[in-house]
């Protein structure tokens, strides 16, 4: 880690060398921490999950403790944090407790936090608490009291001194690999961009000069916006292949420097899509740039989605634009998987010459909720599959089939995001995920759900969605809009939360008001079915 003075950069506190090998006898197999009740207790607030050890302990051992639970000893990098950890402890705890960080200071850095699991640094200003005690010590706690966020914060403390300590799953915003910078020393400002051979493509151009773009109206359109001068895809790409193909036109993958610029681009883009933009943290986690700059980094007036960029499942690298419809439209960044397949916007580095069949400049997009008529289901590329594989892989996820509810069904036996579902269903089985239209089908699908995995409480996907156009819930597996006499779940589904886009069957207990339909953030990983349509 390096901490700034002003005119150098000297090295902040040396990190304790900790020997960290996960306990499997912690967990139970599948990620989940299984723990006595009395050593702590494991919480979870805006999609990051918290243990709150309850044992006293030096500051080392408390992260060997978090490094044999899979987890990592705790970061504060802004008051929000705090102000999150504080409400956890008030279901806690009582009063007032002090816990380990993995936070070390040093009189080298006065001005800085490092945090020794993340490699990073975090001004004092931001976290630290406002009448701060202690003077002695290199190792930083967190200071939690009951009766007043204001009151909390992080101070010094003696390393060898003994506190509780508080454990956080890695890997949300950044990965191990940070923890292995912080390790060695090393911290990275700007991701690695995809090496591309950005060279001009004269097939795009009209000849005899070849200055003039001339592209094919199939491939996209070319929009100005004020003196700037945009190429808006119609075809799907990849991040590297969108970037190079930006290239072939003498552009460049577009850069949301700022929210004016995604304001004013906002209005030519379509309802309900996805478009690459040039942003990536690629070969460093957390710090993004862009690529059709260098890897300049980002401003920091970047129109985020909220709860992103989240690094869902640790592979979302590559920024995209999501135009999501709510009470109006909104233009929103979000992390994405580098390898989904998804439209993108090219933008001019200079004066554009536009040849004889781009004569006419489209007109701008109007984009109103009105627009929105279904929701954007999952698309997969079959083809990358290998058929070999595929027969192995249907073999370790379904069972046999079932012949039921006047449908055959295959019902999985593992956990799995929305989209893999789909995934899953479209690519091994050529199927379709479950559409279940009718109450009396519902009824009848739960009781063979019942049956196949023995409990009597389960969750499992259906195809169902509202993603990209809220409240127009969509069977995927037919592309019909869901009806009125849809049976969810007593206060299902959340409409005042659009992130729960993908909807599930929930059986609970045998209690009606917990059976029925209920809306989840689609990253959640629930069984499914894979069903033969009903002719």
């Amino acid at each position: 880690m390096l901490c700034n003075t002003g005119s150098t950069e000297m090295q902040c506190p040396v990190c304790p060398e900790i020997s960290c090998k996960p306990d499997s006898s912690m967990t139970d197999g599948n990620g989940k921490i299984l723990v006595d009740i009395k050593e702590g207790k494991l919480r979870s607030i805006n999609n990051k999950t918290y243990f709150f050890g309850v044992r006293s302990t030096k500051a080392d051992d408390a992260e060997s403790v978090c490094c044999k639970l899979g987890m990592r000893l705790l970061a504060v990098e802004s008051f929000d944090d705090i102000a999150n950890l504080q409400k956890l402890h008030k279901d806690i705890f009582e009063g007032y407790n002090f816990f380990w960080t993995s936070g070390r200071l040093s009189s080298d850095c006065n001005d800085v936090v490092g945090w020794c699991s993340t490699g990073r640094t975090s001004p004092k200003n931001t976290v630290w608490k406002q009448q701060a005690t202690s003077v002695y010590g290199d190792c930083a706690i967190l200071k939690l009291y009951n009766d007043d966020v204001k009151k909390c914060g992080v101070d010094r403390s003696s390393c060898s001194s003994k506190n509780n300590y508080i454990c956080e799953a890695p890997g949300l915003k950044h990965e191990m690999k940070d923890k292995v910078r912080a390790r060695q020393g090393q911290k990275c400002t700007a991701p690695t961009c995809p090496a591309i051979n950005c060279t001009k493509n004269n097939m795009y151009f009209e000849p005899p000069s070849y200055t003039r773009l001339n592209l094919s109206g199939e491939l996209g359109r070319i929009q100005l916006v004020g003196n700037q001068t945009y190429f808006i895809s119609k075809i799907k790409l990849r991040f590297k292949e969108a970037l190079d193909a930006c290239c072939a036109i003498d552009m460049r993958l577009v850069s949301i420097e700022n929210r004016t610029k995604g304001n004013q681009l906002e209005d030519y883009l379509e309802i309900n899509e996805q478009y690459w933009t040039g942003g990536s943290d690629l070969g460093c986690e957390g710090n993004f740039g862009w690529c059709g700059q260098g890897g300049q980094e980002f401003g920091r007036n970047i129109p985020w989605l909220y709860l992103e960029p989240n690094n869902a499942e640790g592979n979302e690298h590559c920024v995209n634009i999501d135009m999501i419809a709510w009470d109006s439209v909104k233009f929103t960044l979000n992390d994405n998987n580098c390898d989904k397949m998804m439209k993108f916007v090219c933008e001019s580095k200079k004066p554009v010459l536009l040849g004889s069949v781009m004569t006419t400049v489209a007109p701008p997009v109007v984009v109103t909720l009105a627009d929105c008529t279904r929701a954007m289901c999952p698309q997969h590329d079959c083809r990358e599959s290998d058929p070999e594989l595929m027969d192995d892989f249907v073999n370790v996820t379904f069972g046999e089939p079932k012949t039921a509810c006047g449908r055959t069904m295959y019902l999985s036996k593992n956990r799995v995001s929305f989209a893999d579902a789909s995934k899953a269903c479209h690519c091994s089985l050529k199927l379709k995920p479950i559409t279940i239209e009718t109450a009396e089908d519902q009824a009848c699908i739960a009781e063979v759900i019942q049956k196949e995995y023995q409990k009597k409480n389960a969750t499992v996907w259906t195809s169902a969605s509202d993603d990209m156009c809220p409240g127009k819930y969509t069977w995927c597996g037919t592309n019909k809009l869901m009806t009125t006499d849809a049976r969810w779940r007593k206060g299902e589904p959340s409409l005042n939360n659009w992130l729960q886009a993908c909807v599930a069957l929930h059986i609970g207990n045998n209690q009606t008001q917990l059976n029925g339909l209920a809306d989840y953030k689609c990253s959640r990983k629930f069984r499914f079915i894979c069903e033969v349509m009903k002719k």
